[in-house]
């Protein structure tokens, strides 16, 4: 409470008084969410009750960021799906929302596969048992798991590769095709075949969360530019790239027909990145929230990301291992020394200062895993020990995860810079 109290009087001193009525709400919240909690706990009483009769579920989805919204919305319907015809206990779940909306065209699909309810009645009681879950395993049976990933340990990851047994959840109208065609056209794009880029940078959460410090994962941004040799490779062996996100740092540089900054364009809507997404060859990320509009439309998606541990593992993804090089050692680490050094899950720029390692994402790394998407993409042969790498490299994945239940099915590419296994 003391830590929270003093940032709060922090940010009064770093932006003035008019601040103020911004922290005479926050308060006025705090205080009704508590009322709430007190409420919720004889509701909470008579759910626990009715537990040998029907399991009443709670979940809030996270729709203002819409790689949450996507992903894990996409795996809880064919989650439940799977435990309605696989157990005799009636479920019953009671899903709402929180907001701002980022995407009102994927909100009006869900709300018509999905009923949702108000947040103001399920929050209280959401957050209660949340709370509590904490605390005693016996009330995460309340809770919905892909709702609730910090309860539910990769709960928002598919590892048993659900998603691509089933057909996509969101789709098109005929109306809605029309559109999207007319757009593809309007875009120059027609029948050609193209390939959606999303790069991750700090300009879209800065803009739309400015209330919040988003600097202590700047390591996950890439700048634009590093991938100029990869985008013309691209083009070269006969595809478009539109660069997809909204709110961008930079304009691509790169001036090529071939080319779409749709990001920076007339054309960007909510509907146009699902149509764009569902309409791609695959998608290459820097791991970032959009690029689960490619995963619900069942797309690949190549992700240059990090930390190694959020890799995903369903036959959808496509994983590239940013080399982590040690200024102490004079060199790069391999997965062992990645692991004990703490930084498989570190999502934190000062843990990777502090172990003084840099993570190397520089041109020739985006190039070659564009090349390795495309081989994968047109089914071209690899080199004749991938398969033998593949293996070694998810072994001792799993065996540092300590997960062994996981299905893994996705690819994974990494500069021979080193072993990444020894």
């Amino acid at each position: 409470m003391i830590v929270f109290l003093n940032r709060q009087i922090n940010h009064i001193k770093k932006r003035g008084f008019k601040e103020i009525p911004i922290k005479f709400l926050i308060l006025i919240k705090i205080i009704i969410s508590k009322i709430g909690l007190i409420i919720s706990f004889p509701i909470l009483i008579i759910v626990i009750m009715l537990k040998p009769l029907i399991l009443i579920r709670f979940g809030i989805l996270n729709a203002q960021r819409i790689g949450h919204f996507t992903s894990n919305t996409d795996l809880y319907f064919f989650k439940k799906k799977n435990e309605q015809l696989n157990k005799n206990k009636i479920i019953c779940d009671i899903v709402s929302y929180n907001t701002p909306i980022c995407n009102k065209f994927l909100f009006d699909k869900i709300k018509k596969i999905i009923k949702l309810h108000h947040f103001i009645y399920v929050r209280p009681i959401y957050d209660l048992i949340l709370l509590l879950s904490f605390k005693l395993n016996f009330f995460k049976d309340f809770l919905i798991p892909s709702f609730a990933p910090s309860i539910f340990k990769d709960a928002d990851h598919d590892t048993d590769d659900i998603l691509v047994k089933e057909k996509p959840l969101i789709e098109f109208s005929n109306e809605e095709l029309k559109v999207g065609y007319e757009l593809l056209k309007k875009m120059g794009i027609n029948n050609n075949k193209f390939i959606c880029l999303i790069i991750r940078d700090k300009k879209y959460l800065e803009k739309r969360f400015n209330r919040n410090d988003w600097s202590y994962h700047d390591h996950r941004n890439i700048d634009i530019d590093d991938c100029n040799e990869m985008i013309n490779e691209l083009t070269e062996l006969g595809y478009y790239v539109i660069r997809m996100g909204r709110d961008v740092e930079k304009q691509i540089s790169i001036k090529n027909k071939s080319v779409i900054d749709y990001a920076n364009s007339e054309f960007v809507s909510d509907f146009a990145d699902f149509f764009l997404f569902s309409r791609c060859e695959f998608c290459i990320s820097s791991g970032t929230g959009p690029d689960m509009i490619a995963r619900i439309v069942r797309k690949k998606v190549g992700r240059v990301m990090v930390p190694i541990g959020s890799f995903h593992t369903s036959s959808l993804d496509i994983n590239a291992v940013i080399p982590h090089y040690s200024t102490k050692l004079k060199r790069y680490l391999d997965l062992k020394e990645i692991h004990d050094l703490g930084l498989l899950t570190a999502l934190k720029n000062s843990i990777f200062e502090d172990k003084g390692v840099k993570l190397i994402k520089n041109k020739e790394l985006f190039k070659n895993f564009g090349k390795f998407c495309v081989k994968l993409h047109e089914n071209k042969p690899l080199d004749s020990d991938f398969k033998i790498k593949q293996n070694l490299f998810w072994k001792e994945f799993i065996r540092y995860k300590k997960n062994s239940n996981w299905k893994i099915n996705s690819k994974v590419f990494y500069n021979q810079i080193g072993d990444l296994i020894k």
